[in-house]
């Protein structure tokens, strides 16, 4: 639901389930929790401090990338393997 209104950020501060959080970091949708941003409630309205925010997302797309980047290498080197496989035959 959360993926389909193609929310970019989530700041939560309760525990988020494995599955969805999961689910939302493949989504490439980051999950915050709000101490590390400093989550203020006035009323209706939360805040964040922007600073914080924009620190961690920045960490997160690095992770994001670099787990990208592993699981292409793991594809490729699967590929190659098949493939000798096939050769050998």
């Amino acid at each position: 639901m959360l993926i389909e209104r193609e929310v970019r950020a989530l700041v939560i501060d309760t525990p988020l389930s494995h599955l969805p959080r999961d689910e939302l970091v493949k989504a490439v949708i980051p999950v915050i929790d709000a101490k590390d941003v400093e989550l203020q409630r006035v009323d209706e309205f939360a805040f964040i401090s922007r600073k914080k925010f924009d620190k961690i997302l920045q960490v997160f797309i690095k992770e994001v990338r670099e787990q990208a980047r592993v699981k292409g290498e793991e594809q490729l080197v699967e590929l190659v393997e098949k493939y000798r496989r096939e050769i050998e035959r």
